[in-house]
């Protein structure tokens, strides 16, 4: 890539961005040969040209959301939670999501556990023969039957909620009158269309306008539903699709329990494009995690946070262990108090020979050539970086090191959670170098955070970004007591931590993962970053 980064993707405009209508019409043959052919431009795309499956912005955009980084007001970002307690990061803004296109190999992170034979990056979901029958069933399950609800929305009881959807309007008739009504309304409703589907969750037979399987025949045989509309009859229970002849108000599962069968109407647009919509398909069915970028102006508001007790006469040295995906240095450079960044970081893939600057370094003179304003009488001040390929173990024998120790205002990061994330095939990374936990922890984990907690000024903060990791059903790596027991040995106070929410996953109870938090009564998925003081 002669540019860097990569821009949207050619997807978008290209052939097999069909519509979700087209692809209705399509029988299973001609289904298949239509995955194979997104399929393969998806590789060619990401191989070739150096764009992955991401929606991603024109660069014309990236240089507008950054622009807005820097006067963006991130004091609303901390809020109160039920218990009380003010240590909730709530930070959902997406200005500085173009910093992931600097980053081509985000979505090629394996995420899970060196034990794990089964693990797979998106990319290896995507390209790997061995995942093709995997990838083929994501997009049945996920575009024809739309189990993502991203194409098409359920005739719902609440007139609003339809209203809302942009869906027909529905006041209190039943399915069937309402089919009537459809049918004799074809200019209406030129530009929708409608088929029925099925689910055995109870819930919605209260929520959702619903219909018999007496009903679903009678109206097949009065013209009311076409052959068309049932094309998407499918069984989860049974893993079997439907015909008319098969349709029943209950089910018998292998175990011999009863399941009630929830038929409901579902609408579409004629004319709605497949993509970026199927975009999430790639993130959330395919059984591989994404990798997740540090907000940048999460990063932001705690630098400046923790650093206002300083009386700056010079700029701030805030230290980087794990520069990650170049979240946090943009967080640095869009600050607008003076800031000298100091990152590490092994990871090849994030080095570009032919400039001979890492990736971090061009994200940072990207943002300081086109991310502030300028005008002829005045230009705003460029904060400044180091960034050092070095893994953050061994930072502390640099010789060019050396001039920030004892010297740093404040220390930062998000570092690798063992084995959970690995970022490349690069021997540096530290759960190759270190495999089993114990050696990890004390290996990485203690001289990593003691270079850092050593090389603060006095009355400075460290913080830290990290979690338990799951090893079983009851069993976690303590990953998050360990580091706490580091930093108090070497003379650093625990302050206690900040609770950073996390995105919601579609179908996750959130009051069922280990760091959960209630906000207005909803529990949610938070990461912990805990706080530590230098006396």
């Amino acid at each position: 890539m002669s540019k860097y980064y990569y821009e949207k993707s050619g997807i978008l405009d290209s052939a097999v961005n069909i519509t979700y209508h087209e692809l209705f019409l399509k029988d299973d043959k001609e289904l298949d040969e239509w995955i194979t052919e997104v399929r393969d431009y998806i590789i060619e795309d990401w191989d070739v040209r150096g764009t992955p499956p991401m929606v991603g912005q024109s660069i014309e955009q990236i240089i507008s959301s950054f622009k807005k980084l820097r006067e963006y007001d991130i004091h609303g970002f901390i809020e109160k939670a039920d218990d009380g307690q003010r240590n909730v990061i709530k930070n959902f803004n997406k200005f500085a999501n173009g910093v992931n296109q600097f980053f081509p190999t985000m979505l090629k992170t394996r995420i899970g556990d060196m034990g794990d034979v089964t693990l797979n990056s998106i990319y290896d979901r995507i390209k790997e023969d061995v995942n093709k029958d995997l990838f083929f069933k994501a997009l049945r399950r996920g575009l024809r039957r739309d189990s993502m609800y991203s194409f098409s929305k359920s005739l719902s009881k609440d007139r609003k909620e339809n209203e809302k959807n942009k869906l027909p309007y529905w006041n209190g008739e039943s399915a069937v009158e309402w089919l009537k009504y459809y049918q004799e309304n074809k200019l209406k409703f030129k530009n929708h269309r409608l088929w029925i589907s099925k689910s055995h969750q109870e819930k919605y037979l209260k929520n959702y306008v619903t219909i018999t399987a007496d009903e679903i025949k009678q109206a097949y045989k009065d013209g009311l539903i076409t052959d068309e509309m049932v094309t998407n009859l499918w069984c989860p229970t049974l893993k079997v699709k439907l015909s008319i002849d098969d349709v029943t108000d209950n089910v018998l599962t292998k175990g011999g329990n009863n399941k009630t069968n929830v038929f409901m109407i579902r609408f579409y647009h004629i004319e709605k494009k497949l993509f970026p919509s199927a975009f999430q398909i790639f993130r959330l069915s395919l059984n591989s995690q994404p990798a997740v970028n540090f907000p940048p102006l999460t990063a932001r508001l705690l630098y400046e946070k923790y650093t206002d007790h300083i009386k700056q006469d010079e700029p701030l040295n805030i230290y980087d262990p794990s520069s990650g995906w170049g979240g946090r240095i943009l967080g640095a450079m869009s600050s607008m108090k003076n800031i000298h960044y100091i990152g590490t970081d092994p990871n090849t893939d994030n080095f570009i020979p032919e400039l001979n600057k890492t990736r971090y370094e061009y994200v940072a003179d990207f943002f300081n050539e086109y991310g502030l304003e300028t005008n002829p009488f005045w230009e705003e001040p460029k904060n400044t970086y180091h960034v050092f390929q070095e893994g953050s173990e061994h930072i502390g024998e640099h010789p060019d090191f050396q001039q920030y120790k004892g010297k740093l205002d404040f220390a930062f990061t998000s570092p690798p959670y063992f084995d959970r994330e690995q970022y490349s095939a690069d021997e540096k990374q530290s759960f190759r170098s270190y495999p089993m936990y114990h050696d990890w922890r004390d290996n990485f984990l203690k001289p990593t955070l003691t270079n850092a907690f050593n090389s603060l000024k006095n009355d400075r903060y460290l913080l830290w970004n990290i979690a338990d990791i799951k090893i079983g059903k009851d069993t976690f790596h303590p990953l998050e007591q360990d580091s706490v027991d580091i930093i108090e040995s070497l003379g650093g106070e625990y302050k206690g931590k900040l609770k950073m929410l996390m995105s919601s996953m579609i179908g996750i109870d959130q009051s069922n993962v280990k760091n959960s938090v209630k906000i207005g009564g909803s529990a949610m998925k938070y990461e912990p970053i805990f706080i530590f003081h230098k006396p």
